[in-house]
């Protein structure tokens, strides 16, 4: 007769390895509570954050640096681009904003003719001619609307209620200027972002400084496009978007043969190469390539 009451030997378990299995039990319930308790600590850091920047908000002014070229040979364009940037805080501060709109802000209010359909463009690698325009241009009409009024009072002045305080030296057109200057502006200054530019020679030569201090940075200048970097951010239009149309409307416009005349650096050489690389795709030749000093002036000769 079977005896259901004997034990397997396989199966019996000894009072160690109870001890043994009650602390891994204990060391598992442990290890989860203190994985419980980094888990919450992580979803409440947006929380905590969020409390910080509330409190810094009344900790004084948002200060921005801006360095531009008031002095020098660039600053042409340096003293236009230091006058929209006071005009802009001067309007952050006072609570006014522009109006969102289809393209930009507020819109572009434009009469045109439109195609049904939209244009196709290229069959392939480094083919950019239309393949289809979309049709014939049986539309016509306001393209885009703009309202009637894009400047409107956006209820909160400054950012985050604290006041914007703009803080603006001149890097007199001098690199070593810039590199001193970009130094105080985040070392004794304390600024929260900078923006700062108009040559890529003059963003190049601050960036190893940005990223040492690992300072916010923006550069809103169009420039040669290849700048990868986790503290700067280029906010203006590369080479293929500028390069591509003006090329191919100047050969369908003007001819083929093109002299490339540009400045000796990084975007000059870069938007030059670009030309060279895409002029033949729409029926443009490159006569001959010549490079100037920022410092140059007098065209003259070239011309």
């Amino acid at each position: 007769m079977e005896n259901n009451n004997e034990v397997d030997p396989k199966e019996t378990v000894t009072s160690d390895e109870v001890t043994k299995e009650k602390n891994n039990s204990k060391i598992k319930r442990r290890t989860v509570m203190k994985g419980a308790v980094a888990a919450s600590a992580v979803l409440s850091m947006p929380m905590i954050l969020t409390g910080i920047k509330r409190a810094e908000a009344a900790s004084g002014p948002v200060k921005i640096g801006h360095i531009e070229d008031l002095s020098g040979n660039i600053a042409v364009y340096g003293v236009q681009k230091w006058h929209a940037a006071q005009l802009a805080v001067k309007e952050i501060n006072e609570g006014k904003a522009l109006k969102g709109g289809p393209v930009g802000s507020g819109g572009l209010g434009s009469l045109g003719k439109f195609a049904g359909n939209a244009p196709i463009m290229g069959n392939g690698d480094k083919d950019l001619k239309f393949v289809n325009k979309g049709g014939t241009h049986i539309g016509s009409g306001m393209v885009y609307v703009e309202d009637d009024d894009t400047f409107v009072d956006s209820g909160d002045s400054g950012i985050l209620g604290r006041e914007v305080k703009l803080i603006g030296p001149d890097g007199q057109s001098n690199w070593n200027v810039w590199q001193q200057l970009c130094k105080k502006l985040i070392q004794e200054d304390k600024v929260d972002c900078l923006v700062a530019g108009f040559t890529s020679a003059s963003r190049e030569s601050i960036r190893p400084i940005v990223d040492r201090y690992k300072q916010l940075y923006f550069y809103t200048n169009q420039y040669e496009g290849g700048v990868a970097d986790s503290n700067t951010f280029c906010t203006g239009a590369i080479c293929e978007q500028q390069v591509i149309p003006v090329v191919d409307y100047m050969v369908k416009r003007f001819g083929p043969r093109i002299y490339t005349l540009a400045a000796d650096y990084n975007f000059g050489q870069l938007t030059a190469a670009w030309t060279k690389a895409f002029a033949p795709l729409v029926g443009g030749t490159i006569i001959e390539e010549e490079f100037a000093p920022l410092s140059m002036s007098d065209f003259t000769t070239s011309i």
